[in-house]
């Protein structure tokens, strides 16, 4: 029996041919092979941690971009599904887009702002304070959230109770020292006194008021 002709064998060739280019263009599609990676918790660490991760701002400022993945844990945003996303609105994939912030202080005040998407009355309420107003007065170093409650790492505020006033020392350090050498002081961190006044006790929490007027005590 004579061979079949390549007139009769070129149609099925053309189909098997013709499905390999369908395979093909279906799997390393361009549009699903440049579709940008969800970003999660997970996927982030996958860089952030590193030790030596960091940058250097137009300042000369070096910023370390290093995340402890075991203190993000203890975080009370990680357990509850809050991931860097959440705050990190404008970075959605990698490569992440330029950083335009020129210090670490602009970094640091752009960025808290992130925080009134979650705890809007308490945002509000710092706009009213004293250190919102030295803000507006100039002073750039006047303490906003995550000065105080921190960025990453981020713990309840009177746990343990000597906390507060630490944290407060960080800045008013000779009231500090005032404060740890007096009654109230002493019961707190000698006695641990759960009851004992701190500095929130009477200046407030979020709306710190002038403490020269008798309306400061109120703050919240």
């Amino acid at each position: 029996m004579s061979k079949l002709s390549p007139k009769i064998k070129l149609p099925g060739m053309l189909l098997v041919v013709g499905l390999i280019v369908m395979v093909s263009l279906v799997w390393f599609s361009p549009s699903q092979a440049s579709e940008p990676k969800q970003q999660t918790e997970e996927y982030c660490l996958s860089c952030h941690s590193n030790p030596d991760l960091k940058m250097t701002l137009p300042s000369g400022e070096e910023v370390s971009l290093y995340i402890d993945p075991n203190q993000l844990t203890t975080s009370v945003h990680s357990p509850n599904g809050i991931e860097c996303e959440a705050c990190h609105t404008n970075i959605t994939t990698y490569p992440h887009p330029a950083i335009d912030y020129q210090t670490k202080r602009q970094l640091t005040r752009e960025y808290y702002v992130a925080c009134q998407k979650c705890h809007p009355d308490n945002y509000t309420k710092t706009l009213d304070s004293m250190h919102a107003q030295a803000a507006e007065a100039g002073n750039l170093n006047a303490p906003v959230c995550t000065d105080c409650h921190g960025s990453h790492y981020i713990k309840s505020p009177n746990e343990p109770r000597t906390l507060i006033p630490a944290t407060c020392g960080n800045c008013h350090t000779k009231e500090f020292s005032v404060y740890q050498s007096s009654v109230h002081g002493n019961a707190l961190e000698q006695e641990s006194n759960p009851d004992v006044p701190v500095c929130t006790s009477c200046h407030g929490v979020h709306n710190i008021q002038n403490p020269t007027t008798q309306q400061f005590r109120v703050g919240a």
